[in-house]
């Protein structure tokens, strides 16, 4: 697995998840990942969602990552989900 595959895979996981997922979670689902690549990885989502005018965040929280909506949209999700019952 190259840098970008794992890096998606890591973003897929975060994605699925409903709790924050910790860097342990991370290295039982990729034992195959060389020493710093999970880091390394993490890292560079970190910075790509980062970027200015993207709706989705990653954050550590809980001593794991969790990919949020980024407060500047909160009115915006609220009032889709209020007007979505069930969704």
């Amino acid at each position: 697995m190259d840098d970008q595959q794992l890096k998606a895979a890591i973003e897929a996981i975060l994605y699925v998840a409903d709790e924050p997922v910790t860097l342990e979670q991370l290295r039982s689902s990729f034992p195959e990942a060389l020493p710093g690549a999970l880091e390394k990885s993490l890292e560079g989502l970190l910075a790509d969602y980062a970027a200015d005018g993207r709706g989705v965040a990653l954050r550590f929280v809980a001593n794991g990552y969790k990919l949020s909506t980024r407060v500047e949209c909160h009115e915006y999700v609220s009032r889709f989900l209020l007007e979505k019952p069930g969704f």
